[in-house]
């Protein structure tokens, strides 16, 4: 999957915010179309607490204690997914909801049922070792950084966002999590 111009999105896990970064590229285009597939590429970066590495567990042990953050290992251990908000106006009273619209690119849930046209990759790479400066000249301090690649497709199947005088759909926000 290439794309020429692609924005770049940071997304904010909440759950383990402290440890990890992500990023969501898609192509810039000032508008998706419905009903066809969008290339997006999704990273997810872990790092640990800074450790002394003699003392740091390997995170190539699989038989030893795991490093926290871990990464996620598939897709379904992802949630991203597109929500919409829907307002009515009349006679001077306002009603609002706001609904998961779908999951997208074969994440989270909808990693059962991904369609063709969503062909999803996962690559993963070695753990990284990166040293920083530790207190009073420790010079064997880092942390372990993974880092986790997605690319796949989403397709939107909710109409655009409008807004008329007395109804508005805005579609307008990509959840990420980690599950």
């Amino acid at each position: 999957m290439y794309m020429q111009r692609y924005v770049v999105f940071p997304l904010w896990c909440h759950n383990i915010s402290d440890h990890s970064h992500t990023q969501l590229t898609l192509p810039a285009l000032p508008s998706f179309p419905m009903s066809t597939p969008i290339p997006f590429r999704l990273l997810v970066v872990t790092e640990t607490k800074s450790l002394r590495l003699s003392e740091a567990p390997s995170p190539f042990d699989v038989d030893k204690e795991h490093l926290f953050p871990a990464p996620p290992t598939s897709a379904s251990q992802i949630d991203l997914h597109l929500t919409h908000h829907v307002g009515i106006r009349a006679h001077g009273d306002h009603q609002s909801s706001k609904d998961r619209v779908a999951s997208l690119g074969g994440m989270g849930n909808s990693s059962a049922s991904v369609r063709l046209d969503e062909n999803l990759h996962m690559r993963t790479e070695e753990p990284e070792w990166v040293p920083q400066a530790g207190e009073k000249g420790e010079k064997d301090r880092g942390v372990w950084r993974r880092k986790v690649h997605f690319e796949s497709s989403m397709t939107f199947s909710c109409p655009p966002s409008f807004s008329e005088e007395t109804l508005s759909n805005q579609v307008c926000t990509i959840h990420f999590r980690f599950l």
